[in-house]
């Protein structure tokens, strides 16, 4: 993953800005979404197929959303403090090939449950 021939810390901040937004607003829309859908799986539809599959994808973006988190802050707070092209070390840190399979899986499993609620379908056979 290259984001730029030379990077310097200045660039990786850049790039690393939105993650303070997208954590408080991410959790807020996610814990949103799996009471709605404990809402409607307890009270409305039932422990149906789609319903069951949806809040369980929600469950492990929560999981691989805390994953990338934890490893995203102490790697922003190093970043405020170094000017200048990156360590090879640090340089290693911002292209960590598990945080970028986890924000493509999390993308991927949003675009499924999103097709689930859309077409609904019925997994009892």
């Amino acid at each position: 993953m290259s984001f730029d021939s030379r990077p310097t810390a200045s660039s990786r901040r850049t790039w690393l800005s939105p993650t303070a937004f997208q954590s408080a607003v991410g959790l807020a829309s996610l814990v949103t979404v799996l009471a709605a859908g404990l809402y409607m799986t307890v009270l409305a539809w039932g422990a149906v197929g789609w319903i069951n599959v949806a809040v369980a994808s929600r469950v492990v973006m929560l999981a691989s959303g805390a994953f990338n988190g934890l490893n995203l802050v102490p790697l922003e707070l190093d970043l405020t403090r170094e000017r200048g092209s990156l360590a090879p070390g640090r340089l290693a840190q911002t292209r960590t090939s598990l945080m970028l399979a986890s924000v493509h899986c999390r993308a991927g499993i949003l675009l499924g449950v999103l097709a689930l609620m859309k077409f609904k379908p019925d997994f009892n056979g």
